[in-house]
């Protein structure tokens, strides 16, 4: 009985060494060899928005991934909790932190010193951009920037324009015009428009828009906005900027407008 208690003792504390030993190489695979030597250690702040297509950040010259924005979605990466930690190897003062799509080509870089302080934004649409700046509207009005990215009339590459209406108290689209963004390139953003408050006695807190070939009234036959009847309408948000991408990434729709809010604030 003791001879096979013995055993048992061996057997067991073998296999507690054998599990210890694969945890730790399994470790060793997950910490990159330049980290494990790092002596300082800073923490990187970053939130962003991609359109279209996941973004993968990337640390060093390893391509270590430390963080995914999915497509269509937000990145925030800013809290105590949360924040990215950044070794530094000794004598090392400045690392790269890449934005990568899913085929690993790098679309932007941001050189991060072991001393920086700052938040580090990013917005992907047609490319991407890093801490981009979003002008804000003058006081009580509301600024809006569009791009037309639909790939409903594959065909079609010519500019745009974006023509907005007034919405009435009852909410229905009118037919009244009420100004025009023109010659809005396929995948690129309009510069940012004002929008003046809608007269209350008369319509609602709203506008409606609907995408016409440029140049001209004739709106382009889309699914959701190429007739009067199915303007897209949207609030009136003063002392605010807001980003639409008219593009169909949303399953549940043939074709919707994403908004992007607060990406960059």
């Amino acid at each position: 009985m003791k001879g096979n208690q013995s055993i048992k003792i061996v057997l067991t504390t073998f296999v507690v060494l054998l599990v210890s030993i694969v945890v730790s190489c399994q470790k060793e695979k997950l910490v990159p060899v330049d980290m494990l030597s790092g002596t300082t250690v800073n923490t990187l702040y970053v939130k962003g928005y991609s359109l279209g297509e996941p973004i993968y950040v990337k640390v060093g010259s390893q391509n270590i991934q430390v963080a995914e924005c999915e497509a269509n979605a937000s990145l925030d990466k800013t809290s105590a909790q949360n924040a990215i930690k950044i070794p530094f190897a000794p004598g090392e003062s400045q690392v790269d932190v890449k934005f990568c799509n899913a085929a690993g080509t790098v679309l932007n870089t941001y050189v991060f010193s072991n001393t920086s302080t700052n938040q580090l934004k990013f917005f992907n649409a047609d490319s991407l951009y890093l801490n981009p700046v979003i002008p804000r509207p003058s006081a009580d009005k509301m600024g809006i920037m569009l791009q037309y990215a639909s790939s409903e009339l594959p065909n079609f590459e010519e500019d745009v324009d974006i023509a907005f209406y007034y919405v009435s108290k009852t909410g229905v689209a009118s037919s009244t015009l009420y100004k025009k963004i023109t010659n809005v390139s396929k995948y690129a953003f309009s510069t940012m428009v004002e929008l003046d408050r809608p007269l209350a006695t008369r319509y609602a807190p709203m506008y409606a828009f609907v995408v016409l070939r440029a140049g001209t009234n004739n709106a382009l036959p889309l699914t959701d906005f190429g007739a009067t009847n199915s303007k897209y309408l949207f609030y009136f948000s003063p002392n605010t900027t807001r980003i639409y991408s008219i593009t169909d990434s949303f399953s549940d729709m043939q074709y919707a407008v994403t908004q992007i809010e607060n990406f960059v604030r």
